[in-house]
């Protein structure tokens, strides 16, 4: 029933998942953020793609972000994104 139905909606998605992985595990590597901070702040913004959207204003806007987090935060994004 619903297990299986949950089981296969993630299983079409194997490969974005592993890309996912590897991504949120290299948000751990940013200056002061860990495993807590990155799940705070993906529960935030509620996905990877919202967050890589985000403007430095709304990073700096996240309660309970430090100012140079936050920039570490936008500095690795941006750096990201010009892959």
């Amino acid at each position: 029933g619903m297990a299986i139905a949950v089981f296969d909606m993630y299983d079409g998605h194997c490969a974005h998942r592993s890309q996912r992985g590897k991504i949120t595990s290299a948000l751990d590597e940013v200056a002061g953020v860990g495993p807590a901070r990155r799940r705070a702040v993906l529960r935030h913004f509620g996905s990877l793609t919202a967050l890589r959207a985000a403007s430095h204003e709304e990073l700096l806007a996240m309660p309970g972000l430090p100012k140079a987090v936050a920039d570490a935060i936008y500095a690795w994004l941006s750096g990201e994104q010009g892959n």
